[in-house]
């Protein structure tokens, strides 16, 4: 699936403690590796991302701080992730949902 990077800085932190364990909270998946495809990175923040077909969303997926740090670039992750939204009156303003 291909997705843009995003910088979204006006996004505020949510209840998780951070974007990424907001994806662990709800995704229902485990990451075990950076979802860019072709990289072995360990998993180390939520990376903001936008799919084209969505402009208005953003989403969070589980980047390392490499594949992060590709602002602006469009990135190829693996197709069976769950991108999890960073609207938080969806998600963690919530109840938050068990992962497992």
């Amino acid at each position: 699936m291909r997705v843009r990077n995003v910088t979204e800085t006006t996004i505020e932190g949510c209840r998780c403690g951070s974007w990424l364990q907001h994806w662990d909270a709800f995704s229902r998946q485990r990451a075990n590796f950076c979802m860019v495809i072709g990289c072995d990175g360990k998993p180390e923040v939520g990376g903001m991302v936008q799919k084209d077909t969505e402009p208005g969303k953003i989403y969070v997926v589980p980047l390392c701080k490499a594949c992060a740090a590709k602002a602006g670039q469009e990135l190829d992750i693996v197709s069976n992730v769950n991108l999890v939204t960073t609207q938080t009156e969806d998600t963690c303003a919530r109840k938050h949902v068990p992962v497992g």
